[in-house]
């Protein structure tokens, strides 16, 4: 994995207070994945850690455990400020400035996505964020690479925001709002996970262990992670879960880059003609020199692939508050 960097999100709800309290499985194998304790072979060092729900706890990565072999990614809250779990108050950017340099390595500006409870205001969204963006690039100290954000809602917004924010002096750049359907789908698999807790036939399971799908399964989680734990559904349980989601997730990287990295004629088997179409318009972005272009060819792919409908209509205006 040498030409990605993956930062998991772990940090909020049960998973980043058990990770705070070093939760140990019944075998003794800690879930900090990101950790010396954690197996070397399935070790994960780098890990994202978000101001939107953490902001108030000053150290919260040394509350993690993490150090300098960790590599450190921080979300703003951008995120918890559209859904209205923040609410948005010029007094709270320095505290999630300050955040961010004492407790990340990398982070993301403090952006407002014009989406969720602030759909239709793209211009005070942008207003909002550019002087958010401002402020961070005067106080910014060298100690964390912040990244500068374009957001919007379709190309002219990108365009628009990208034109208006490029010029700030930050370290690289992130694109937001591209995934607006994962809630949906993430909210299916949590309840097809619940199962268990609730359906009394897993009682008289005849098999201990649950199937094993990873290597990882196979060494560490047979005994720590059984069918009795799965119908209890505690604590314990959760956290081994998850870990094997991630150890899944991390095969699945592996697999993805050995086939987008192999021969072109291997690519074509395991893809449909327009994921393959799609790999290739974004390579031809990157070593292009005029991706607008690139972008306008395949325009209609994307659009397709995306199961969009959506015209395109001017920059809309509406008021914030």
């Amino acid at each position: 994995m040498s030409k990605f960097i993956y930062f998991p999100s772990f940090s909020a709800g049960a998973m980043g207070s058990s990770l705070a309290k070093n939760v140990k499985l019944k075998n003794g194998l800690s879930i900090r994945f990101y950790s010396e304790e954690f197996p070397e072979k399935y070790r994960h060092t780098d890990i994202l850690i978000t101001a939107g729900h953490h902001y108030r706890k000053e150290d919260y990565k040394n509350a993690l455990g993490l150090t300098d072999k960790n590599l450190v990614m921080g979300d703003s809250g951008g995120y918890q400020i559209a859904s209205g779990a923040i609410k948005w108050d010029k007094s709270i950017r320095e505290k999630i400035f300050n955040w961010l340099e004492h407790n990340s390595d990398i982070a993301m500006n403090l952006d407002i996505p014009p989406k969720i409870k602030y759909e239709g205001m793209y211009e005070e969204c942008l207003k909002i964020s550019k002087d958010n963006f401002k402020y961070f690039a005067d106080k910014q100290s060298g100690n964390t690479d912040f990244l500068n954000i374009v957001q919007g809602t379709n190309e002219f917004e990108y365009v628009n925001w990208y034109n208006e924010m490029k010029d700030f002096p930050f370290q690289g750049w992130a694109v937001g709002g591209g995934g607006r359907n994962v809630y949906t789908f993430m909210s299916g698999a949590f309840q097809s996970l619940n199962i268990p807790k609730y359906d009394d036939s897993f009682q008289n399971q005849v098999f201990k262990h649950l199937p094993v799908s990873t290597e990882f399964d196979n060494e560490y989680l047979r005994e720590a992670l059984t069918w009795d734990d799965t119908i209890e559904w505690k604590g314990q349980c959760t956290m081994a879960i998850r870990l094997h989601n991630f150890m899944v997730f991390k095969e699945a990287i592996e697999k993805a880059e050995y086939y987008v990295y192999s021969h072109d004629y291997i690519l074509k088997q395991v893809l449909s003609n327009d994921m393959y179409e799609l790999l290739m318009s974004l390579d031809k972005m990157v070593k292009g020199n005029n991706p607008r272009t690139v972008f306008e060819k395949y325009k209609p792919l994307y659009k397709k692939l995306s199961n969009t409908n959506t015209n395109e209509v001017d920059i809309i205006k509406n008021k914030f508050f």
